[in-house]
């Protein structure tokens, strides 16, 4: 009987343990949540330049003025903002932003990206609030600076005559940058030098030759006959252009429409090194050239018909594109 008791009594020891520990697994105080990760928006200036919703794809023209602006949400309260990957990183703490403790809504003073080097580029943001150790929001800025779009190329036409002996009416001298052909007579009489715009000049004995103001009257051997001083030639003009030329490889110039395009066809030529003059042109050639002044282009020769003066169907007809915009 007193072990059997003994059992009893063991039995109801359990019994209320049991009791007891469910009763306090149900008084266990309810998990408090934890607040939100801090979260960072992106806006640009300009505005344009966020290529998509959350700003973190960002593309723009190469030297055009980015800032970026960042607004820091942290429900846990702010507590610092870091860049990684930016150079000269940043590290913002809430003294430094002058934040008190529990805000939760924080403009970043706006990071102003440097865009002079096209490329793309990539840096973090982040934000951390003060819970516990701090917890982390964090985004990825991508950047894509891109070249500006290289203007059209400025083009023109002009047909040349080659001067008929003893002859100062014919359009034998061409200027580029004003886009019009001169006569023998019209640069000695202008009121104001004009000699100083010519660039080309155009003669034909056998072939046709296109040739540098500078050595005009020494190649045509026109000095005594038609310009009156064969040493020196061109007496009246203030100055004889150099300009130099070279046959190309090119077959044609319809793909060159840029800046850009004409530049990259005439990359590696050595100017100072060309002639200053062209002889046998033939339809279809493509020359590049460069004036005195610096202007550099291509002309393609579309028409030509033998014979000097200013008799129909005489002359040289010449496509001009230039490296400089419209």
């Amino acid at each position: 009987m007193k072990f059997k008791g003994l059992i009893n009594k063991l039995m109801l020891v359990g019994v209320l343990s049991s009791f007891v520990f469910l009763y306090s697994c149900g008084e266990d105080d309810p998990e408090v949540p934890t607040a939100a990760l801090p979260t960072l928006t992106i806006t640009t200036t300009p505005a344009s330049a966020a290529t998509n919703a959350e700003g973190t794809m960002i593309s723009v023209e190469q030297g055009t003025a980015l800032g970026i602006d960042i607004v820091v949400t942290a429900p846990g309260g702010f507590n610092a903002f870091r860049t990684e990957g930016l150079g000269s990183d940043l590290d913002l703490s809430r003294d430094a932003l002058d934040v008190s403790a529990g805000t939760t809504l924080v403009e970043i003073p706006t990071i102003n990206f440097n865009t002079e080097m096209a490329g793309e580029f990539s840096f973090d943001i982040l934000a951390v609030d003060d819970i516990g150790t701090g917890q982390v929001g964090r985004e990825t800025i991508n950047i894509i600076i891109t070249p500006p779009a290289s203007p059209m190329a400025r083009t023109q036409t002009t047909t040349l005559i080659a001067p008929p002996l003893g002859n100062e009416m014919s359009e034998t001298f061409y200027s580029v940058s004003e886009n019009r052909t001169y006569t023998l007579m019209e640069v000695d009489d202008a009121a104001t030098a004009v000699s100083e715009n010519i660039d080309f000049g155009y003669f034909y004995g056998n072939e046709a030759n296109l040739v540098s103001p500078s050595i005009y009257v020494s190649f045509t051997g026109l000095g005594s006959t038609v310009y009156g001083n064969s040493n020196d030639g061109l007496p009246a003009w203030t100055r004889r252009n150099e300009t130099r030329m070279v046959l190309t490889t090119l077959t044609n110039t319809s793909e060159i429409t840029t800046v850009a395009d004409v530049t990259a066809a005439v990359d590696g030529i050595t100017f100072d090194d060309e002639e200053l003059v062209v002889e046998g042109l033939e339809v279809g050639q493509v020359y590049a050239f460069r004036t005195q002044e610096g202007t550099v282009g291509l002309f393609t020769v579309t028409t030509l018909m033998g014979g000097n003066g200013n008799a129909e169907g005489t002359g040289i007809t010449l496509d001009i594109i230039l490296a400089s915009g419209i």
